[in-house]
């Protein structure tokens, strides 16, 4: 049977900040720290518009789901109470805030033809490890592609009818200084391994 994968997304629609000087992407999002705050001072983005600075992997991540819009204010509110209170018409940022920067593991989940994907980290690179569907329920179409790097490390994943090896993931992402934990190979290809297994710790 021939498979169709269609992927949909979103370019930011920043076309109207040309001629400011507000740094942005090649696709047009503008370019933040993790607390929202973009080069031009007094000017913040979040959500679809920006592309957030990620010291945990050391690039610019796109915002392109609702978790990024839901959860990145928590952290820039207070720095815009902050440049409001201050003087207006400075050239540059201040020290960085009090309150802690936002850098979260890449999320996203969508619903497509009645089924859950899911997509934690960076899916995109590395090697993939393939966690297949369980003999024992031949009925089941769930699967898991594990992202590793040549340490064996996890990049990231996508699953379909998986949350919990999500859940495991991301708990381990977290954990790990660099958002990349050890993996267990053999463990990550059984589809009847415990969670534990499948990401052992440092030791």
């Amino acid at each position: 049977m021939d498979v169709v994968l269609a992927a949909l997304g979103v370019r930011p629609a920043t076309a109207w900040l040309d001629g400011a000087d507000v740094p942005r992407s090649e696709s047009g999002a503008v370019l933040v720290d993790g607390w929202g705050r973009s080069g031009l001072p007094g000017v913040f983005a979040v959500g679809d518009a920006a592309a957030r600075w990620s010291a945990r992997y050391s690039a610019y991540l796109p915002g392109g789901h609702w978790t990024e819009a839901l959860n990145s204010p928590e952290a820039m509110a207070p720095v815009v109470a902050e440049w409001v209170r201050g003087p207006l018409g400075g050239s540059r940022w201040a020290a960085a805030p009090e309150s802690a920067p936002v850098d979260p593991i890449p999320y996203v989940f969508s619903d497509l033809g009645g089924t859950m994907l899911l997509v934690l980290g960076d899916a995109a690179s590395g090697r993939v490890v393939w966690r297949p569907s369980s003999d024992t329920d031949p009925r089941s179409d769930a699967w898991t592609a594990f992202s590793v790097d040549d340490s064996d490390r996890l990049l990231g994943m996508s699953t379909v009818g998986r949350p919990r090896d999500v859940a495991v993931a991301r708990r381990a992402m977290l954990a790990d200084p660099r958002g990349a934990p050890r993996t267990n190979l053999e463990a990550l290809r059984d589809p009847t391994a415990a969670p534990a297994a499948m990401f052992p710790g440092e030791g």
